[in-house]
């Protein structure tokens, strides 16, 4: 489940869906580089602000480990990503790493999600 998780985040932020990000994030808190955010306010702001420029991208996820914690039904799972920006050719923006910590609670969710960034195009 924390790879279904983990894809259907970048699958939504590929597509820049808002209302898909505050379903799959509702409890989590989230990290990046420059704010953290936590709730349906935070989170809204944040990715709107996040995915408001008008350009297609494309996250490419690999070298996903997955492994459990010592609390019951709880998972950390890290991933590489990078990031491509269609202007229109293809154009690698981003380098970086996906964490989160995956709960089942009833149901499979993202307690914690941090994205940060190894390499970033300048300009």
């Amino acid at each position: 489940e924390a790879a279904n998780l983990l894809y259907s985040y970048t699958e939504i932020a590929d597509r820049k869906d808002v209302p898909a990000v505050l379903d799959l994030l509702a409890r989590a808190r989230v990290e990046f580089p420059a704010r953290t955010a936590q709730g349906a306010n935070e989170l809204a702001a944040h990715f709107t602000g996040l995915w408001a420029a008008p350009e297609a991208h494309h996250h490419i996820v690999s070298n996903l480990i997955v492994q459990p914690t010592d609390e019951p039904d709880t998972f950390t799972a890290r991933a590489l990503y990078t990031r491509w920006l269609f202007t229109p050719a293809p154009v690698m923006t981003t380098m970086g790493e996906y964490a989160m910590v995956v709960v089942k609670d009833g149901s499979w969710h993202i307690r914690d999600l941090r994205v940060s960034r190894s390499w970033q195009l300048e300009g």
